[in-house]
């Protein structure tokens, strides 16, 4: 289950060949990869994963996405999903995830960090519920082993807010 017609089309499309190529090199006669285009919505994982279901499908491979992977949960009835997401939240006693989950990749940064003697720490997030998400978990990471956050700053998806944001947490004005 991929969203092949949305804004992450390419990377839908990357995850649909490489599953081809890897079937093709598994030479599993007895094994049907069925694709199914969920456009990127809950509603549409769901009924998706139910048909697939009802089709024979023993385990979902997919959705990208967390509030796919959420919708497609609810219409399992228990069938196994293997997502792509990285968002803890979406996954349950069923629902696993082959990605980097976020929050343990902001742990191992921070955790880095402080081995190698920072404690000091800056972070320029996405205004956006992901960018949310990471400064949160930075935030408790960089507390929980006693170091400070002593600027942050968020922008926009644009060259000239990232920009901007990169002056602001470097106090560029002020610089001599």
């Amino acid at each position: 289950i991929l969203p092949l017609e949305t804004q992450s089309m390419q990377v839908a499309e990357d995850l649909q060949n490489a599953a081809t190529m890897a079937l093709f090199d598994a030479k599993q006669e007895n094994t049907i990869l069925q694709f199914y285009n969920s456009n990127g919505t809950y509603d549409n994982a769901k009924e998706l994963t139910k048909n697939a279901i009802e089709e024979g499908a023993d385990i979902i491979v997919g959705p990208l996405f967390a509030d796919e992977v959420k919708g497609a949960a609810r219409g399992a009835s228990g069938t196994p999903i293997v997502s792509f997401t990285t968002d803890a939240n979406a996954l349950s006693g069923n629902v696993f995830s082959i990605g980097f989950l976020m929050e343990q990749q902001i742990k191992r940064v921070v955790e880095y960090a402080i081995e190698n003697g920072i404690s000091k720490f800056g972070i320029i997030v996405a205004d956006s519920e992901s960018g949310e998400f990471v400064l949160d978990n930075f935030k408790k990471y960089v507390s929980y082993y006693g170091a400070d956050v002593v600027a942050e700053a968020q922008y926009k998806n644009k060259k000239t807010d990232l920009m901007n944001a990169v002056k602001q947490i470097s106090d560029f004005e002020n610089r001599e």
